[in-house]
């Protein structure tokens, strides 16, 4: 059986089934076609689809790790941002959120607001050595004459597109105009000396594969990595200590040696 094409697409099949039984009543609506437009899919987000599965290898952590590093004077807070990303498998919207006052140095830990996580709880993410490093770039860069006047603003990754002038307003320097929103610059720069194929958020399935290698099961990863469910990492009967969670930290921590040969 051969069916002719429709002349129109396949969404208005129910408006013409309900005018060819008259369920609109006597006065059925005018439908202009010419005013319709169709929404293309968004090829950006399909692109980043493609990454969903995938994950960065262990040959490929350190060279990620040595571009990021020589990239701090290109791409100041950018690239420690990546960093952060890569030590934590944190989500990218909440990393890019997170305030100077999150972090706790008597208690070793950076506690992430329940208003940015997306369980919408607090979480925490443990000072190991490779965290540390990235808060020490944050404050090398803090101390170059032209980013002093940032130690105002309100948070740990901020733009560095800021209006100088209105550094002295409260609302301002608290607002989301003063915080990086896009780590693209630095990302892109990147794959494009190093070659590596990926985006950065598969630094979150990354980490998380290496924790879960490195302790053994997925609840315990659940306790760095922040994630809600599964069957991944099953949420409703982990019931990991900060204490515990903080030794499983800086056994994974172990897996990122290759920091400790920066100077």
């Amino acid at each position: 059986m051969v069916f002719a094409a429709a002349p129109y697409p396949i969404i208005f099949f129910p408006l013409f089934f309900s005018l060819d039984n008259n369920l609109f009543g006597d006065v059925p609506p005018t439908i202009n076609f010419d005013n319709i437009t169709f929404k293309k899919p968004d090829e950006t987000q399909s692109v980043s689809r493609k990454y969903d599965n995938l994950r960065f290898t262990d040959n490929e952590l350190p060279v990620i790790f040595n571009a990021l590093m020589k990239r701090r004077e290109l791409y100041p807070f950018q690239a420690e941002a990546l960093l952060f990303l890569q030590f934590t498998g944190r989500r990218v919207p909440e990393t890019l959120k997170t305030k100077p006052g999150a972090i706790n140095k008597e208690r070793g830990v950076i506690i992430l607001n329940y208003g940015t996580t997306k369980g919408r709880k607090e979480e925490f993410v443990d000072i190991t050595p490779p965290i540390k490093l990235v808060l020490d770039s944050l404050q090398y860069q803090l101390k170059k004459p032209e980013f002093q006047k940032y130690r105002f603003v309100d948070w740990l990754f901020p733009t560095t597109r800021i209006n100088s002038q209105r550094l002295h307003e409260d609302s301002y320097v608290r607002s989301e105009a003063t915080r990086l929103k896009s780590l693209r610059g630095c990302w892109n720069d990147l794959v494009k000396q190093t070659g590596i194929i990926g985006s950065p958020k598969m630094f979150r399935k990354t980490f998380s594969s290496i924790a879960k290698l490195t302790l053994g099961t997925s609840s315990k990863a659940r306790a760095l990595t922040g994630h809600e469910q599964d069957s991944t990492l099953d949420v409703h009967y982990d019931k990991t200590s900060r204490e515990t969670a903080k030794e499983y930290a800086h056994q994974v921590a172990e897996r990122f040696n290759f920091t400790k040969k920066t100077g």
